[in-house]
C-alpha cells in the first residue's frame, strides 16, 4: 500500500505543475496581446501624424507621378499634358485633404 500512496502523490505533483504552467501561459498570452495592441495603436498615431504634413516638394512629386500614370493610361498621345497635370493635381489634392 505504501507503493500506491507514493504513486498517487507522484501523480498529484505533475497536475499541480501543469496547472501552474497553464496559468502562466495564459498570463503571458494576455500580456503579449496587450503589448501588441498598444504597439499597433502607437503605430497608427505615428502614421497619422506623419500624414498630416505634406511638404510642397512631396506634393509636387506625387502630382508628377500621378500625371505620368494618367498619360500612360492614354498611351502618351500628344496634346493632353496640361489636362493630365490638372487631373493629377486635383486627385492628389483630394487625397491630401481626405487625410
Amino acid at each position: 500500500m505504501a507503493t500506491t500512496a507514493r504513486s498517487s502523490t507522484a501523480k498529484s505533483k505533475p497536475k499541480t505543475a501543469t496547472k501552474t504552467i497553464k496559468k502562466s501561459a495564459k498570463t503571458s498570452t494576455k500580456a503579449t496581446t496587450t503589448n501588441a495592441k498598444q504597439a499597433k495603436s502607437s503605430r497608427k498615431s505615428k502614421s497619422t501624424k506623419l500624414n498630416d504634413v505634406v511638404t510642397a516638394e512631396q506634393r509636387q512629386a506625387m502630382i508628377e507621378e500621378a500625371a505620368y500614370f494618367i498619360a500612360e493610361q492614354r498611351n502618351f498621345s500628344p496634346g493632353n499634358t496640361a489636362d493630365d497635370w490638372l487631373a493629377a493635381e486635383t486627385h492628389i489634392d483630394r487625397l491630401i485633404a481626405s487625410n
